[in-house]
């Protein structure tokens, strides 16, 4: 039902007008429910590259939701960090 769901997107600080964002208890959610957020996450918006594959990417324009990543990245126990450059078209 779309009532539900936006109600539900609602209580978690999601509605047309708020920027893409992790919501805060899911940073903090078990360590299997994290990594199944980011693998939606590299789904969407990663790569992977190098040798092996051993390399991945997200790519995102929201500085907010790449840090985001990163943290959770990182509470996974995955080395990670952040870049900006300049977007064109």
């Amino acid at each position: 039902d779309g009532v539900f769901l936006d109600q539900y997107l609602s209580t978690m600080g999601f509605d047309e007008f708020t920027p893409k964002h992790i919501p805060s208890q899911y940073l903090i959610a078990s360590a299997h429910q994290r990594r199944e957020l980011l693998r939606g996450l590299m789904d969407t918006d990663g790569t992977i590259y190098g040798r092996q594959g051993r390399h991945v990417q997200f790519v995102s324009v929201d500085a907010n939701l790449a840090n985001q990543v990163r943290e959770l990245a990182a509470s996974l126990g995955y080395k990670a960090s952040t870049r900006s450059k300049e977007s064109y078209l």
